[in-house]
Order: C-alpha cells, then structure tokens, then sequence
C-alpha cells in the first residue's frame, strides 16, 4: 500500500460539531456530508424516530469520533453514511456524489470503491488466511479483473505487525489480530472514507489501544479519513473531532483544536 505524497499545513480550525470552520484563508476538501438526516421507523402504529435532523460535513484527512450512549442513534447514522440504510428524509453526499440518488447496483459499486467498513464483530472468512482475506477483498474490488496486489497486502499486514500471521487462519489468531485484519482489508483498496463501529467493543483494553494506534498510524500516514463510532470517552479521545450524540441529535459544542491539514497529490 503506498503512501500518497501529502503536504501538511497547520491551521487553527474551529469545531462545531457538524462543520469545519478554517481561520487563516485554508480550505479543506469536504469528502462526506449529511443534510438534514432523518431516520423513521415503523413499529406498529408508532413512529420510533432514530435519527432527528442530522446536519454533518467530514473533511478529507479528518478522523471523526461520533459518541454517545447505547439507542442514541449512532450506529444507524453510521449505516445511513456508508449506504447501508437509506434515510427517511434527508440527503448524504459521499465525495460530491449523493449516494441516495443512486441504483442499487451504482450504490454498491460506490461502497465497493469509496467506503471501508469496519465492525465490532471480525466478520473474516474462516477458511482463509491473513492474506487471503485481503485478496478476496482486493479481487472484489476489482470486480474479478486480474492484477497482483499481493505485495501492497504483505506491506499492509505489516504495518499493522502482523507479518507473522499471513498464512495464519482466523481461527490461530487473537482478537486483537482478527481485528487488524480486518482493518487491514477495510483499507486495502484506499476507500476515500473508513466507517467504523465500536471496533475495540470485543476487545481487551491491551489490544483494544493497539487497534487505536493502528487507526491513528493510517490517518496520519495515509490521509485515510475516518469516522468512529463509540460510547468510550477514552476510545473517542484519539480522534481530531468529537461529535457527540443524544437521542438522534447531535449535541453543539463548540472546540478550538490545532488540525494537521493535508494538501494531497497522489503519485
């Protein structure tokens, strides 16, 4: 996997939550942006509304905590941003493509192209190996085409120290191992944005630090734009941005931060 080459710019930004606000005349690319979300389900003769509103703009580069408590609607707007869920009302506009205009054939082949996902649950084939799991990931991708790209799997793999495990199953691994491979095969084909779901919720506070690192070693080697989703204050505190969520909003607050912007061109 190679690094694109980025020069990094420092800029006081302002944080409301839903924006990026750049003193000193920089501008950041905005790679996702939620207008107006609004999920509403049916149960019975009740409307339960999970989502209320939810106006988000993430910029290239970025790494972007959403938290709060179970049933706040986090996870469901995770869904709705990677075209998982469609909104009841509302719009998602994924690098300047609305995703919820799009057919069910254009919207998977955006999520096969732009998006990376990441769950708490593994989710790895059990029958394959290490390497395996990224190559099935990579021909996907790829659409079935030919092309080699084992060497940028062996690369990534480790990166993420598991160059001991390439030929391990799921089954001879950790955790904490199973969980970085399957970060490994989010990440493989560069998604313009990583989703992802509690991934420490199955892990040790040990191995749950080091899938932080990890994510923090790909944002700031990579550019890779990232949005987490979790309840943990302490797992929300690696990221640049926090958003915090309450009963399908999101909660103002306002938080001055220093951002290590990247002016990309890649090679």
């Amino acid at each position: 996997m190679e690094a694109p080459f980025c020069e990094h710019k420092e800029v006081k930004v302002c944080y409301d939550n839903r924006r990026i606000i750049l003193h000193g005349g920089s501008r950041l690319k905005t790679i996702l942006e939620a207008k107006g979300v609004t999920k509403v389900y049916r149960t019975g003769r009740v409307d339960v509304w999970a989502l209320r509103g939810i106006d988000l703009n993430v910029s290239q580069g970025e790494f972007v905590a959403i938290m709060g408590p179970s049933g706040c609607g986090k996870s469901t707007l995770l869904h709705i941003l990677g075209g998982l869920t469609p909104p009841s009302k509302g719009e998602v506009w994924l690098d300047g493509v609305n995703i919820g205009a799009l057919s069910d054939a254009e919207r998977t082949r955006t999520r096969r192209n732009k998006i990376g996902f990441v769950f708490q649950r593994f989710n790895l084939l059990p029958t394959l190996s290490a390497l395996g799991n990224l190559e099935i990931a990579r021909y996907i991708h790829k659409n079935g085409a030919g092309g080699n790209g084992s060497e940028s799997s062996r690369d990534l793999l480790k990166i993420l120290g598991l160059e001991n495990k390439l030929r391990s199953k799921p089954i001879e691994m950790s955790g904490g191992e199973q969980q970085r491979v399957a970060l490994a095969r989010a990440v493989i084909n560069r998604p313009a944005i990583l989703l992802a779901d509690e991934p420490t919720g199955n892990l040790d506070s040990e191995n749950s630090q080091t899938v932080l690192h990890m994510l923090q070693d790909l944002n700031t080697r990579f550019n890779q734009t990232i949005i987490l989703i979790t309840h943990n204050p302490e797992v929300a505190a690696v990221a640049h941005r926090l958003v915090e969520m309450r009963d399908g909003k999101i909660h103002d607050r306002v938080q001055d931060v220093t951002y290590h912007a990247a002016e990309e061109s890649f090679l």
